[in-house]
């Protein structure tokens, strides 16, 4: 699975900044086991947009 930044890299992003409070939901969407709390839907999300491309 690509890093989020690999896949801000394959959209063309030229400039991707990270709030504190979106770090946690980057590294949960790297991590490889499913999270079934609030949080987990957003990386649910992420997951879901990476595969489409």
């Amino acid at each position: 699975m690509a890093t989020k930044v690999e896949m801000a890299k394959k959209l063309s992003c030229e400039v991707v900044i990270v709030e504190c409070d979106a770090k946690k939901i980057v590294e949960m969407a790297n991590e490889n086991f499913e999270n079934v709390s609030v949080l987990g839907m957003l990386t649910n999300n992420l997951r879901r947009a990476e595969k489409k491309l």
